[in-house]
Parts: structure tokens; sequence; C-alpha cells
């Protein structure tokens, strides 16, 4: 297989991997927050992955605006950025990933509050089986 070929492949594989996990993550993230407002019985919660729609936002733009010259070209990224793009990406990577843990701490906090508001309590028997402890459950008393 020739050279191109193999970089318009992995930017294929990154476009899907890295958009396809951000969508999803994200979706997922929205959809506890309205199940929480629509006072559904049991609801989960991740602090960690409230920072990744916000966090990963920067990785996302990088994909969506350095791939496709990737792409056309056939070249890797780093044949194809200068030093100084190089350091501006970074630098907007950095700020996504700051203002994500913002968002995370204080959307955490949000969150905390409508769960005592609506009346949830934490479920120990729920999270019991829990293999990552990511996301924790709480249920709605009646």
């Amino acid at each position: 297989m020739q050279s191109k070929t193999r970089v318009r492949l992995a930017v294929i594989f990154m476009w899907v991997l890295g958009l396809g996990a951000w969508c999803l993550i994200s979706y997922d993230v929205l959809q506890s927050y309205l199940d929480l407002l629509n006072h559904e019985r049991v609801v989960t919660f991740s602090p960690i992955a409230l920072w990744l729609p916000i966090g990963c936002f920067g990785l996302v733009l990088y994909l969506i605006f350095m791939t496709p010259k990737a792409f056309y070209y056939g070249k890797t990224i780093v044949q194809l950025e200068s030093k100084q793009t190089r350091a501006k990406w970074d630098k907007i990577i950095l700020l996504f990933t700051l203002v994500g843990v913002a968002f995370a701490s204080g959307w955490t906090y949000h969150t905390f509050d409508l769960i005592d508001k609506y009346g949830y309590m934490y479920s120990e028997e729920l999270n019991r089986n829990a293999g990552t402890s990511i996301y924790r459950k709480w249920v709605r008393s009646m």
C-alpha cells in the first residue's frame, strides 16, 4: 500500500474514532442531564464525563481543520504544519482542556443542587456492581 493511501486511511480512522467517540460521550452526558430534568426514577451522573464535551472540543477542532489538508495531500500533519501552527494549536487545545475542567466543576455543583432539590438519594445497591465507578447512580425517593 502506498504511503499516501496509508495516511488517508489513518485520517479516515481518526475522523471516525475521534469525532464518533466525542459525539457519543457528549450525547450520553446530555441524556444524563435530561434524565435529571425529566425526573426519571434512576439518574446517572459522572463528573469525569462532564469534562469531555468541552475539554476535548479543542481536539475536535484540530481534527476538523487540520486533517482535511493531510487527507488531500496524503501527508502526515507533522509534515504539513509549521512550528507556529503547532504552537497555536497546542494553546487552543490547552485552553479548551482548562475550560472543560472549569465547566465540569461548575456543572457538578449545579447537578448536585438539582439532585438534592428533586429528592434523589445515592444508591449503594445500584453502585455496588459498577465496574469503573465513573458513573454513579441516584434513585428518586417517592
